[in-house]
């Protein structure tokens, strides 16, 4: 099972590669790459724990975590930047198209699309070099999650 997903997981890469580094459904790190961890620990633990199984990412990252299949410090990292990747996802397909760099939009959307995507972003405080390096950032981390769990199932919970 590992083995098939570390492949699958590699092949879609190759195939179907990010058009981007906004492209936060295929980025290595992204949204596929969440959704991979899940789906590998669903399918791993499932027959003596039937009750992790959820098609919605929330539901099936805290069971995960309630029976110990997934670290606390993991689910944070994988909720957060679920939440942050589909929030720069749903902001991409309003106003720029699929992943687009924001930065070709008008001033006005630029303004909402960084405040959005970035809580604590202020208005007037458009920062798109920040923006990246803080989605760079969040990729890394869910990689290093993907990596871990995925390539190393010795250190699972």
């Amino acid at each position: 099972l590992l083995h098939d997903v570390a492949e699958m997981r590699a092949r879609v890469l190759t195939e179907k590669a990010p058009q981007s580094p906004w492209d936060v459904k295929l980025i290595p790190g992204g949204l596929l790459d969440i959704e991979f961890i899940i789906q590998y620990l669903q399918l791993r633990h499932a027959s003596h724990e039937p009750e992790i199984l959820s098609p919605e990412i929330e539901i099936a990252l805290a069971r995960l975590e309630h029976f110990g299949f997934l670290s606390s410090g993991d689910t944070e990292i994988l909720w957060e930047n679920g939440r942050f990747f589909r929030r720069i996802q749903g902001l991409q397909r309003l106003t720029t198209g699929d992943h687009v760099s924001p930065r070709n939009s008008s001033q006005g959307v630029l303004m909402r699309f960084a405040k959005e995507a970035d809580e604590k972003t202020q208005p007037g405080d458009v920062d798109f070099d920040a923006l990246e390096q803080l989605l760079q950032l969040k990729a890394d981390q869910t990689r290093a999650v993907f990596e871990r769990l995925v390539a190393n199932p010795a250190n699972l919970p």
